[in-house]
């Protein structure tokens, strides 16, 4: 092919796209001076249905403390906390050994001992302690202490003793 021929061809292209771009250009304004303004339609995309959350459970001190305590009974927290202190303690410290869990425990080693002496809960991870345990030894028998902030401010003014599988007020 020719460079004059390619030429003309090039040009003339160009002439009809810019001639139909006109068209289409005073057609769209004749449609907008008598209110015909084509709209496109929506577009409408499928929402994926997503599971409905479940709700989470809240600890605080009323509802996993107190209630089971007046009864006496153990709550499913205390008893994988004493599963916990039933096992040897490899380290002095364990920082959050539950971190799945809506409340906060940490084992604590006081001493040259095999298992842990001492253990704080956070109820409600808000970074302040409801509970502290303390596990002494009496004559070959175990004695655990609880002690409660009912009010959630450190201040541990109710106590109690584990005997028989159950909480005791002092």
């Amino acid at each position: 092919m020719r460079f004059k021929t390619f030429r003309m061809m090039l040009i003339g292209g160009l002439a009809v796209a810019g001639i139909g771009g006109l068209v289409a250009v005073s057609t769209c304004c004749k449609k907008e001076e008598k209110g015909e303004v084509a709209k496109p339609a929506p577009i409408e995309t499928a929402k994926p249905k997503l599971p409905e959350p479940k709700p989470e459970p809240k600890a605080t001190a009323t509802a996993t403390g107190t209630a089971a305590v007046e009864e006496g009974g153990l709550r499913p927290m205390d008893q994988q906390l004493l599963d916990y202190l039933a096992k040897p303690a490899t380290t002095d410290k364990v920082k959050d050994a539950f971190p799945g869990q809506p409340w906060k425990a940490s084992f604590y080693r006081d001493g040259a001992g095999t298992k842990f002496n001492r253990l704080k809960i956070d109820l409600n991870r808000n970074e302040k302690w409801d509970e502290k345990w303390s596990i002494e030894d009496d004559g070959g028998q175990q004695v655990i202490k609880r002690q409660v902030a009912p009010a959630d401010d450190e201040k541990y003014t109710t106590e109690y003793r584990l005997k028989a599988g159950k909480w005791v007020l002092k």
